[in-house]
């Protein structure tokens, strides 16, 4: 039987607390990443890309070299001469555009994926790190947070008892978030992030459209300062959603006096912590605020009904042209 949303996102703090107390995924994650030196690229696509973005933060402050975050068709197109290692984001472990990005001729290669035994097959010439987690659901739940919480444990140097009762108090500061009814599928609903709220940026962005639940703009906070607030003197018929980690006077503005004269429905997530696990509680509290709005339009996150053309085109291999 299908786990359905529901399900899914009530299993989470139970799955989180079997991937660090009962497999070796976090100890081949650290590991892996640890070793790591040199100019790293980092890909992943759809909820992947989230992931991906969450651990170019934590590790551009571990690795001695520079950290990148791309799109998987962005790494086919770009100078890998300075590249010395690139580590792909996978839940299936057979994404296409991962292992058309691996199988650029770069020395270190690691796939970090919910299913080690495909990616072995598909990802060859890679190091494969299986977290030890494969719960289906098409919109990454588990599956993206799971491995996040893996890489937040690595960044802040805890152990696994630590690293769980943080997610716990997340996803209990999340089922009290009040959403504000932002789901409203006659309007656009445009996200305000920075270079320290990407990663739930991506979360909103990749579960709201990715579900078909409704349009979504991002705005990185400065290039919306920078001219794109014209938008809003023209079309008024977004909600907003404003995400501060850690807050700045740009912040204080845009909320308290520019953002509320277009806005009449503008919900602003703070985190309560800083750096990257202030990233990691923001990234938790998006995922459970694209369940509230998937409640709302009656969505199922996890069993999204795609037509059969759009599954057409899911698995397009670029450079195999099929």
């Amino acid at each position: 039987m299908k786990k359905n949303m529901n399900y899914n996102f009530e299993a989470l703090l139970e799955r989180i607390k079997d991937a660090h107390l009962k497999t070796d995924g976090y100890e081949k994650l650290r590991e892996s990443i640890s070793n790591i030196k040199g100019n790293t690229f980092i890909t992943g696509t759809g909820g992947s890309y989230a992931v991906a973005s969450f651990a170019k933060s934590v590790l551009k402050n571990e690795i001695e070299g520079q950290v990148s975050v791309l799109k998987p068709r962005d790494v086919l197109f770009e100078n890998i001469d300075y590249i010395d290692n690139i580590i792909g984001f996978s839940y299936s472990g057979k994404s296409p555009s991962i292992k058309n990005a691996v199988s650029r001729d770069i020395q270190n290669k690691i796939i970090i994926t919910a299913d080690g035994e495909r990616a072995k097959l598909k990802m060859l010439g890679a190091d494969i790190v299986d977290y030890g987690f494969g719960k289906k659901s098409f919109i990454s739940i588990g599956s993206s947070i799971v491995p996040m919480s893996m890489l937040l444990r690595y960044g802040l140097g805890i152990n696994a008892k630590e690293i769980i009762a943080i997610c716990a108090e997340f996803i209990k500061k999340s089922l009290e978030f009040e959403t504000n009814n932002i789901y409203d599928k006659n309007k656009i609903l445009e996200v305000f992030g920075d270079a320290r709220t990407y990663t739930p940026y991506n979360i909103l962005e990749s579960n709201i459209i990715e579900s078909g639940m409704m349009p979504v703009i991002k705005h990185e906070k400065n290039d919306y300062s920078h001219g794109r607030s014209i938008l809003n003197y023209n079309f008024r018929n977004s909600n907003g959603i404003y995400l501060i980690n850690e807050k700045t006077s740009q912040d204080e503005i845009l909320v308290n006096n520019f953002l509320p004269k277009f806005y009449n429905n503008l919900t602003v997530v703070e985190s309560e912590n800083v750096g990257i696990t202030g990233e990691f509680e923001l990234a938790v509290k998006s995922m459970f605020i694209t369940k509230e709005m998937a409640k709302i339009a009656n969505i199922d996150l996890s069993n999204v009904n795609y037509p059969e053309d759009v599954r057409d085109i899911y698995s397009f291999d670029e450079l195999s042209n099929n």
